[in-house]
Order: structure tokens, then C-alpha cells, then sequence
């Protein structure tokens, strides 16, 4: 799409489609409860232990948790997909504070069991949300991968 001076225009739903089309290609990295780590959990790519996140980890952006390469939940964070993720590992672990959660989290843990990690991966999709709107981006991602858990838990 281009405006009036003919400048290319990115919408959130073309942020949202070149993430999907990227899929395949983006790293995947195994979750696991790891109560020895400051963050409570590590991560391995391609079965190698990595002794901390990568740098994307540390950036604003979008994140996917995966259950045996299937999307389960898609979410977005302002500030550190490192937080969403310890997060995550904290409510599925059933050891968040009151003040604290991961609605994905809550999913998984009704779904798989408390401290079950059997199978998750996570998607990292770093990026600033500079005159877009990271919840649309979202809402894109959510309507177009159908997540199996990004709906109310019956």
C-alpha cells in the first residue's frame, strides 16, 4: 500500500504475513524448567545447551510458544520476551506471585500439567513497535496461525 506521496506504507497485517511466510526459517528453541537459572528456565537450540538467551530474547516483540512444532499461544510484549518467558515457566511451574501470570501459561498447565514442558518451544520474533500497533499484529498472527490456546479455557 502506498500513500499520497507514493511512500510504501507497512501495515501490522504485513508485519503479521512476513512473519508467518518467515516461520519455517526463524529459530526454535527448546523450554526447560531450570530452577538453577536466575530466570527459571534454559533453552536449547538444535540440542546444544545455551548458557544464556540470545539477544533477541532481551528486545521487545513478538513470541511464540509451540507444543511439538504446533503453535499453542502467540504473545507480544513492550518490554522483554526474557520476562514473558520466565513468566510463562513461573505459571506453568505454579509459582507466580499474586501480582503476576501468563494467560498461556494457565492454559498449558490446565492442558499438560503443572511442570510439564514435554514438547515447548519457543519463537522469538524481535522488533519495535514504532508506529504500528503491537496488538494488532497480534490479533493478525492469532487469526491467520490459530493458536491452539489463544481462546478462553471452557
Amino acid at each position: 500500500m502506498r500513500d499520497l506521496f507514493f511512500n510504501e506504507i507497512v501495515t501490522e497485517q504485513d508485519i503479521a504475513d512476513d512473519i508467518i511466510a518467515d516461520l519455517s526459517d526463524l529459530p526454535k528453541y527448546d523450554l526447560r524448567a531450570n530452577v538453577d537459572t536466575k530466570m527459571g528456565y534454559s533453552i536449547n537450540s538444535d540440542t546444544v545447551f545455551l548458557e544464556s538467551e540470545p539477544s533477541s530474547f532481551y528486545n521487545s516483540g513478538i513470541y511464540m510458544i509451540q507444543r511439538h512444532d504446533i503453535v499453542f499461544y502467540v504473545g507480544k510484549t513492550e518490554n522483554s520476551i526474557r520476562n514473558r518467558i520466565s513468566r510463562f515457566v513461573k505459571e506453568v511451574n505454579a509459582k507466580s506471585r499474586l501480582d503476576e501470570g501468563h494467560p498461556g501459561a494457565n492454559k498449558w498447565r490446565h492442558y499438560y500439567g503443572r511442570g510439564n514442558f514435554d514438547g515447548a518451544k519457543i519463537v522469538a520474533v524481535p522488533m519495535k513497535f514504532e508506529n504500528v500497533c503491537s496488538k494488532n499484529i497480534e490479533e493478525h498472527l492469532i487469526s491467520r496461525l490459530q493458536p491452539i490456546r489463544n481462546k478462553k479455557v471452557l
